[in-house]
């Protein structure tokens, strides 16, 4: 029987969003997590930024200092999410889900 998997989130420190991403993703791997912990992701969207008048197309997060993670809450998908360099998961000893919607709309 497989177990429902649902949104989280991971608070860490701006600007380690994406170290965090790699190090789940490895640590995932290594553990053969797969199937219990979907997706990682760190929503970023295309902005405009104009400097000294010329403008250009840069990555921005639009949750810095968060990472958002698809997973099967159970003991080794939890000991996966709280590795170094994290600040807090949402909900510590009852993890909070977060509406898919909301996610959606990030990831348009």
């Amino acid at each position: 029987m497989e177990s429902e998997k649902n949104w989280y989130v991971i608070h860490t420190y701006s600007g380690y969003e994406k170290k965090v991403k790699d190090n789940l993703e490895r640590k995932v791997r290594s553990m053969g997590l797969e199937n219990v912990i979907e997706r990682i992701l760190v929503p970023e969207e295309d902005e405009i930024d104009v400097k000294d008048g010329r403008k250009r197309t840069v990555r921005r997060k639009i949750y810095p200092g968060y990472v958002f993670v698809e997973m099967e809450v159970n003991d080794r998908s939890w000991y996966v999410v709280t590795l170094k360099g994290l600040i807090d998961m949402f909900g510590r000893e009852t993890s909070v889900e977060v509406d898919y919607s909301q996610i959606e709309k990030s990831l348009e």
